[in-house]
């Protein structure tokens, strides 16, 4: 006989289990940083936030560790890094 196999767990179970609650949502945002090659922009969806961050989609990546500023419709919401 096998030992009982643990219970997988949703997304959902694993999202509930954060300290903050994430609220979604669905808007265009802004990432902006600069590096040795000068200044980037690239356009993100915001997908959901909390109290300590935003969850955002982009089409590319960004390398880790880099320091962006997030924008909407011109207004800075916060400075963030990956």
């Amino acid at each position: 006989m096998s030992a009982p196999q643990p219970a997988l767990t949703t997304r959902d179970e694993r999202i509930n289990r954060r300290l903050h609650e994430r609220v979604p949502v669905d808007c265009q945002v802004r990432l902006c940083w600069q590096d040795r090659q000068g200044n980037h922009f690239l356009r993100a969806r915001a997908v959901d936030l909390s109290h300590f961050g935003m969850l955002v989609e982009t089409e590319r990546t960004i390398e880790p560790g880099t320091v962006v500023a997030l924008e909407t419709n011109s207004v800075m919401l916060g400075n963030a890094y990956r």
